[in-house]
Parts: C-alpha cells; sequence; structure tokens
C-alpha cells in the first residue's frame, strides 16, 4: 500500500563520527560538534516519528481490512449498512492521521537533510 522508507540510513552515512582533520579554529570545531550533535539528535527523532508512522500504517491497513470484511455484506440489511458506514469512517479517520503523520516525518526529515548538507558544507573537507 503504502512504501516504508529508511531516512537515516544515508543521512548516517553522511554526518561522520568524529570532526574532520582540516585547518579549523577551536570555535569552528565546537560548531561543527554541536551541529553533528544536533543532526544525531532530530535523527532519533525522525527514527521515532518513523516508528510511529509505521504503527500508524498497521492500524490503518487493519481498519481498511476490517472495512471490506463488513462492505460486502451491505446489501444485506440496514444494520450491515450502518456497521459498513461506521467502519469506512474509522477508516477514512484513520487515513487522514496517517498521512498527517507522514507528511509531519517528511517535513521533519528534510530539515534534518538539510541540517547535513550544511554541516557537509561547514565542516567536512572537500576531497
Amino acid at each position: 500500500m503504502i512504501k516504508t522508507v529508511s531516512f537515516l540510513g544515508a543521512l548516517a552515512m553522511l554526518v561522520s563520527a568524529s570532526l574532520p582533520a582540516v585547518a579549523m579554529t577551536e570555535a569552528e570545531v565546537r560548531e561543527c560538534k554541536a551541529m553533528a550533535d544536533s543532526i544525531r539528535v532530530r535523527q532519533g527523532e525522525v527514527q521515532t516519528m518513523l516508528a510511529q508512522r509505521d504503527r500508524a500504517l498497521e492500524t490503518v491497513e487493519l481498519a481498511g481490512e476490517q472495512w471490506d470484511d463488513v462492505e460486502i455484506h451491505r446489501n444485506a440489511s440496514t444494520a450491515h449498512a450502518v456497521e459498513a458506514d461506521k467502519r469506512k469512517a474509522i477508516y477514512d479517520a484513520q487515513k487522514v492521521e496517517f498521512m498527517k503523520l507522514d507528511a509531519a516525518l517528511q517535513s521533519k526529515n528534510r530539515m534534518v537533510t538539510q541540517s547535513v548538507v550544511q554541516y557537509n558544507a561547514r565542516c567536512v573537507p572537500a576531497d
């Protein structure tokens, strides 16, 4: 249904564990270390958001299956139609929540990626 993508794999490779061995002032070294620490924290936040999004996806898929199971009996009776409508409303509400989580995750990931690019431009020597 929705493809799960690991955002942190590529980002983790971009941020080196140690600061580059170039001629940098002490202030620049501190700034780069602070940037690296901040990126690691935000990568953890992205990882948490990814797990939340994945759990929400499972919930949406289950709600969709539950709706599908009752939808096929819609025409059997009024009670079946009411139950199908109820399950569809639950499914739609959970899809909306999932989409909000996914949009927030993508936004956060873009910000972390921009930070990694800035870190690399400022703190990683060009080859």
